[in-house]
């Protein structure tokens, strides 16, 4: 199955809910505000990749402080093993704002097969098969929903909700 990227716009009351559940059901608690989410984006398998066109590095390090990391990764970790983080609603709007502003035609422009293999990007399809145009179509459809996520969930004001598992 592998690793799948979700981001879920939940409301305040909804976040400090989920904070105050403790860990012993944590991922499960996640899994129903996921489902209960006012919107709800799938990156599928394409988040670490994202990442590199979007900051040059991959998710294994992620840059603090910096929206494009941050709009893949989350701004704060609640669970590193079940990976899950959280985005502050004046953060999302920070995101927004920069993805936004990026030029992803000009970073698919100058992506190959072979940077993804050299980065060691998840998931790990560099073997030569993958049809690079039609993934770099994909791509910049999962781009373009992701900035209208966090447009939508930055005009609505609420957090952001990152799991990667």
């Amino acid at each position: 199955m592998g690793m799948i990227a979700n981001y879920a716009a939940v409301t305040e009351a909804d976040y400090t809910a989920l904070k105050l559940t403790g860990n012993d059901n944590f991922v499960d608690d996640c899994e129903e505000l996921f489902e209960e989410a006012q919107d709800l984006l799938d990156l599928d398998k394409n988040w670490d990749i994202l990442h590199f066109l979007l900051t040059g590095s991959d998710c294994s390090e992620p840059d603090a402080g910096n929206p494009l990391s941050e709009a893949i990764t989350g701004q704060i970790t609640l669970d590193e093993d079940d990976y899950t983080a959280v985005i502050n609603p004046e953060r999302v709007a920070n995101i927004a704002k920069a993805l936004s502003d990026f030029d992803m035609d000009k970073a698919l422009a100058t992506f190959t097969l072979e940077q993804g293999a050299e980065a060691e990007l998840y998931p790990n399809i560099w073997d030569g098969d993958e049809d690079l145009e039609e993934l770099k179509e994909i791509l910049a459809e999962d781009f373009e929903r992701l900035v209208e996520f966090y447009n939508q969930s930055a005009d609505a004001g609420l957090y952001v909700m990152v799991s990667i598992w």
